[in-house]
């Protein structure tokens, strides 16, 4: 529950560089600044990156005290204080993923990202959750784990998908 509830105030935040992101990038096609578009995706992606970045070292650094906010059960802490490095990890992919994602978003690419979100979910949340913790009971580590490998090869796809992508330009009727 700790780790759900850190998760859950990243993401918000997370959400709002993809939100930004595909606002302008939405802005610029529809400008038919194709090429500022992606100029615009790729600079909220670095942003996205650096302030993840800057997030995981926080929680790698103060995982203690960020724990001891959340509960004073000294042994959750200690446990709690080998798992964290995990969530900070998953910060790094998630965010830059969540941003590569509003930038395909802006660019009308939905059925892509509806695709890739149900593909993913089976593969890693499901069947890679269902088998790390059944067959190789590898514990909490392990399903954090699953979750970086999720978002790292989601944001890989969508990062190559953004870079190549002829956006499609919508007619709208009347």
């Amino acid at each position: 529950q700790v780790f759900l509830r850190i998760q859950s105030v990243l993401s918000m935040a997370f959400q709002g560089f993809g939100l930004a992101s595909m606002t302008l990038v939405g802005k610029n096609l529809g400008a038919e600044e194709d090429q500022l578009a992606r100029k615009t995706g790729r600079l909220a992606g670095r942003v996205a990156l650096i302030t993840s970045s800057f997030v995981a070292v926080l929680l790698m650094v103060f995982h203690a005290p960020i724990l001891a906010a959340f509960t004073s059960n000294q042994e959750v802490i200690r446990y709690g204080s080998t798992v964290i490095y995990a969530l900070a990890i998953l910060q790094i992919p998630k965010a830059v993923n969540i941003v590569f994602a509003g930038n395909l978003r802006g660019g009308a690419d939905l059925n892509w990202l509806m695709w890739l979100s149900i593909i993913s979910v089976i593969i890693f949340e499901t069947f890679g959750a269902w088998t790390l913790t059944y067959i190789f009971k590898v514990g909490l580590v392990g399903l954090w784990g699953i979750q970086i490998l999720d978002e790292s090869v989601r944001f890989s796809l969508n990062y190559v998908r953004f870079r190549r992508k002829k956006f499609k330009k919508v007619e709208l009727d009347g």
